[in-house]
């Protein structure tokens, strides 16, 4: 499953991640580079073993950044 939060507010992160299983997606921002409001939450998620975090390229300079979820239990 993927779960698109990068237009919603700040916050909506850590509902997404409550939400999502193992495997499932959760794209928190498209752009050149990562930044955005939900970045920070993402790196919390993958400091505390929640996600990886990915990066998906849709064209030459624009990139999808997507934490994957991980078996461990939020």
């Amino acid at each position: 499953m993927k779960v698109d939060i990068h237009n919603k507010p700040h916050g909506s992160f850590q509902s997404a991640l409550s939400e999502t299983r193992k495997g499932d997606e959760i794209i928190y921002h498209i752009g050149p580079y990562c930044a955005g409001h939900h970045k920070g939450e993402a790196m919390w998620a993958y400091g505390h073993g929640y996600a990886q975090l990915v990066q998906r390229k849709i064209t030459p300079r624009i990139f999808e950044y997507i934490a994957q979820r991980t078996a461990k239990r939020f």
